[in-house]
């Protein structure tokens, strides 16, 4: 999959609301309701997001 970036698109309190490409929709599988796992990770000293779509 080639690199996609998205962006913060509202706050709200210490909430931020992130709009995920389709790409990544589509290689996740995603529909309404899903639930996403979102692991803070340290990756060659760059902070890194993990993402992963529980089933």
């Amino acid at each position: 999959m080639p690199k996609i970036t998205s962006k913060v698109t509202s706050i709200r309190g210490k909430y931020y609301r992130v709009s995920l490409p389709s790409e990544v929709v589509e290689y996740l599988g995603l529909t309404e309701g899903d639930v996403l796992s979102w692991e803070p990770d340290k990756r060659n000293g760059r902070k890194v997001m993990i993402v992963r779509k529980l089933e």
